[in-house]
């Protein structure tokens, strides 16, 4: 059955972390605001671990670990960009990281790398099957508590977008073909009745072309030897398609998008596609099939893409701790305008309405201000993207629609046209006007009356996308396919959130009892002090060390008893065991 676990481990009398620490050491383990205890504070206790109940099995199944100790260790991998070596080590030997997962003492229990990846894998497949992104709820939960703590509101919001690589290597047409045919061969060679469903000569060709790596293959050939290379490549993809189905291998899917993507097929004939008809959202490698392809920006500059698209969303309220709402992954080939209804409603289950929503030209859609207006956000862009028409128009109150050339002055009273467009005969050419072209032009008009300071709220939120992709190379990830990047990111985002929690709070010294103040304090004291020291003494009882000194016994238990009489605080406690043993 499912149960959740204790947020944090008993303290243990012996091997407290904190009892065998001293001086600055002591200090900066106990401080409240250090990183460690915040991250313990607001993420690792903080998590809702009944989320991942449908995870586990109605009856015997039960996580063997911590869910919250788990989550927390896939976040501090993201923190820390560390490897998944290093995670585990430091997760065994560095105190700070150990208090920051609620391990206490020194001999605690830690998770396991299996039971690590078996979680992250279980997680994936409820996906897959349910379409419920368990890791996303964590986080707006995790943030909406947060906010709610430190008064964060969505009054003022931002978002800005990023492409990331993903971690596969640029390939040209005849490597990615030959790429796709080493991973099914290698999915088959192992079954014989699958295996003699090719002839020898097939056979022959697998085995040559899985030998070496399509670079390798590629390298030396001339352009005329490529091109014959891909048509018998192509015939070799029509009869494997032809020969096997879905349920011989689970790398068949890839042979048959292979071939729509890069091929014409008509009967048994097959011809190269040109460059131009192929889709940007085609197969990149098959070792990641949902990255895509996009070009941004033009000439040198121009930045290429093998990867995903990642919209991140914050708060931006002046004086205030601001942290990031939304964040959200798609393929490289997404408009960043399609992010805008999605991401401000997830943000506003976080921290309440939206009330101004800065971002830049991409995000200008006539989709964009409908929703903004019925949600009543103010959607402030900084620029529009393409150059301003040489056109102005006007609107009267009776519909009709009056252009002006701003180039050579003149002016016309446009013609309704079929489907909601006008027209304008100028300098002999007939000129056309949608109503979503003429409304673009009002809000140019719009977005260039809004004053300076309004629009350069929006560019800080260009330092959170550096925060977020710090530990790239390039900027290109480790990870491969949408759900990882999914995880890297909201991960990712949970730690930049608390960095800002960290630097809102400063720096405190941590909190050291003051028992004259407070009237309570030493019956709370001595309460404290009994659950500290009670569970030693049934350690102890269970050992022989009592049965050849019963003295120590009898010293423990006076200890007790003054404790529950008030007389000891639990820094006395501790410092009569010091002084015992």
């Amino acid at each position: 059955m499912f149960r959740t676990s204790s947020t944090s481990t008993p303290l243990n009398l012996f091997t407290n972390i904190s009892e065998h620490l001293q001086g600055t050491r002591q200090k900066k383990y106990n401080d409240k605001n250090g990183w460690h205890n915040l991250f313990w504070q607001h993420i690792t206790s903080a998590i809702e671990e009944r989320k991942y109940k449908p995870l586990f099995a109605e009856k015997i199944g039960s996580p063997n670990a911590s869910i919250r100790k788990l989550l927390g260790m896939m976040i501090l991998k993201e923190g820390f960009g560390l490897s998944d070596e290093r995670l585990f080590e430091v997760c065994q030997f560095d105190l700070l990281v150990m208090k920051a997962l609620g391990i206490n003492n020194i001999d605690d229990d830690l998770p396991c790398p299996a039971t690590y990846y078996n979680l992250k894998n279980a997680i994936y497949r409820h996906h897959i099957e349910h379409g419920e992104d368990l890791i996303g709820e964590t986080f707006r939960q995790l943030t909406k508590n947060q906010a709610k703590v430190f008064g964060v509101t969505g009054e003022f919001a931002r978002m800005d977008s990023k492409l990331m690589g993903s971690n596969i290597a640029k390939c040209s047409r005849l490597q990615l073909i030959i790429s796709v045919l080493q991973v099914f061969y290698k999915s088959i060679k192992d079954n014989d009745s699958l295996l003699s469903l090719l002839d020898e000569e097939e056979k022959k060709q697998l085995t040559a072309l899985s030998s070496k790596k399509p670079g390798q293959i590629v390298y030396k050939m001339d352009n005329p030897s490529k091109e014959e290379m891909l048509v018998e490549l192509g015939r070799l993809l029509l009869r494997i398609m032809d020969k096997y189905s879905e349920a011989d291998s689970d790398k068949y899917h890839l042979i048959t998008r292979i071939l729509s993507e890069q091929y014409h097929v008509e009967g048994e004939k097959i011809r190269l596609k040109e460059v131009k008809e192929i889709q940007a959202d085609s197969l990149q490698s098959p070792h990641d099939e949902d990255a895509a392809y996009r070009k941004k920006g033009k000439g040198q500059d121009a930045q290429k893409v093998q990867g995903y698209s990642v919209n991140l969303t914050e708060t931006c309220n002046k004086d205030e701790l601001n942290l990031i709402t939304d964040v959200k992954v798609e393929k490289a080939t997404a408009a960043d305008n399609d992010y805008v209804p999605e991401s401000i409603e997830r943000s506003q289950e976080v921290v309440g309405h939206i009330g101004h929503l800065n971002a830049d030209g991409a995000y200008h859609s006539e989709n964009n201000n409908r929703y903004a207006e019925k949600n009543e956000t103010d959607l402030i862009l900084s620029d529009m993207q393409g150059k301003k028409g040489k056109y102005e128009f006007e609107v009267t109150p009776e519909g009709e629609v009056k252009v002006t050339n701003t180039h050579t002055g003149e002016n016309f009273d446009a013609e309704p046209y079929k489907d909601g467009k006008w027209k304008i005969r100028d300098n002999g050419k007939i000129r056309y006007f949608s109503y979503a072209f003429i409304m673009s032009y009002f809000n140019r008009l719009r977005i260039e009356d809004i004053p300076q300071a309004e629009k350069n709220r929006r560019n800080n939120v260009e330092a959170s996308i550096f925060q977020l992709s710090y530990f790239t190379r390039n900027n290109k990830t480790r990870y491969r396919g949408t759900f990882k990047h999914q995880l890297w990111a909201y991960s990712r985002c949970m730690w930049i959130n608390l960095v800002r929690i960290k630097n809102y709070v400063g720096e405190v010294c941590p909190i050291e009892p003051d028992f004259g103040k407070k009237a309570g304090l030493l019956a709370q004291n001595a309460l404290q002090g009994i659950n500290f020291v009670l569970k030693t003494i049934l350690d102890f009882l269970n050992r022989k060390f009592f049965q050849k000194t019963p003295g120590v016994f009898i010293k423990i238990h006076h200890i007790c008893i003054s404790c529950y009489l008030g007389e000891l605080s639990p820094l006395l406690i501790r410092q009569n065991f010091r002084n015992h043993f």
